[in-house]
């Protein structure tokens, strides 16, 4: 999509995944670099200031909506109820 720009906060276990993305889409990866001398959270917090943080992980997911960023979580087929999935937002 043009305008779009992807970055990837994943760190550790993952990473080798954005190698097959190469030349098809440009992804930064920034999670290498994430909160390895400032502690928990601190770096992340800074980065997930986007216009849409889209995360599979829990912990980081409360951290972006705590800030007041968009999330967007991809859920399973059969989400239990603490989804809210009556509704089209989650508070």
């Amino acid at each position: 999509m043009p305008g779009v720009r992807l970055f990837s906060l994943q760190k550790n276990a993952g990473l080798e995944q954005l190698a097959v993305l190469q030349g098809k889409s440009p992804v930064t990866d920034l999670g290498s670099r994430l909160d390895e001398t400032t502690g928990p959270f601190l770096e992340t917090a800074v980065l997930v200031n986007l216009d849409l943080f889209i995360t599979s992980d829990m912990a980081v997911a409360h951290l972006a909506g705590a800030l007041g960023v968009p999330v967007w979580m991809p859920l399973s087929t059969m989400p239990d109820w603490r989804w809210v999935t009556h509704r089209g937002d989650n508070p």
